[in-house]
């Protein structure tokens, strides 16, 4: 749910990877890099993020009529969940 096919076989080729790496510019010039203790939390950050935007696809509070999702069950949600999370995660 959050890969992307890397074109050409080259993984910078992707907006996930991409994004991050902005992510961990110092400045707006680009100039360096922070250092692994200061972008842990960055990207601990995005894997949350993440897992709320897959939890929200897979079983939304509400519905999204406007793009065809029906609100999450009341019964079985974790059977829901189990499946995709075996295929995806």
């Amino acid at each position: 749910m959050a890969t992307e096919d890397f074109a050409d076989g080259n993984s910078k080729s992707t907006m996930l990877v991409y994004f991050s790496a902005t992510c961990g510019l110092t400045s707006l010039m680009g100039a360096d890099f922070l250092r692994p203790a200061q972008f842990t939390s960055i990207l601990s950050s995005l894997i949350y993020c993440t897992r709320l935007l897959i939890m929200e696809s897979v079983l939304p509070r509400f519905s999204h009529d406007y793009i065809g999702l029906l609100q999450r069950p009341q019964y079985g949600q974790l059977d829901i969940l189990n499946d995709i999370r075996k295929n995806k995660m």
